[in-house]
C-alpha cells in the first residue's frame, strides 16, 4: 500500500491528507497496481489501517471504477464502502449479470 497527498497533518496515530492518492498493490514481485483511490481530503487510521473521508470519492480498478460520498476503506478486510451517490462503471463484460 502507498499512501500519498498533497499536504499532510501528520498525529501520532493519523494523518490528514489533501488530495489523497491511496494505491493498493496485488502484492506480487512486479508490485502489480490493483486499486487507487482518490479523494480531495482523506483521513487515515495508521492504528486500524482504515482511510475515510466525508467528500467525494473514486476507486479505480482494471475492471471498474467507482465514484460516491462519504466512504472508507478497511484495509484488513480489502473493503471499500460508499454512504451516498455511488455510481460505478464496469469496464469488463457481465453476460451472466442478469440470469
Amino acid at each position: 500500500m502507498l499512501l500519498q497527498g498533497s499536504q499532510a497533518v501528520v498525529a501520532p496515530n493519523r494523518v490528514e491528507l489533501q488530495d489523497l492518492n491511496l494505491t493498493l498493490f496485488i502484492g506480487d514481485a512486479a508490485s502489480t497496481v490493483e486499486t487507487v483511490i482518490l479523494s480531495p481530503v482523506a483521513t487515515a487510521n495508521l492504528d486500524d489501517e482504515t482511510v475515510h473521508g466525508l467528500g467525494t470519492v473514486r476507486v479505480i480498478r482494471d475492471d471498474l471504477e467507482i465514484t460516491g460520498t462519504g466512504w472508507s476503506y478497511d484495509h484488513h478486510q480489502k473493503k471499500v464502502s460508499i454512504t451516498a451517490n455511488a455510481r460505478i462503471a464496469f469496464q469488463a463484460q457481465l453476460p451472466d449479470m442478469l440470469k
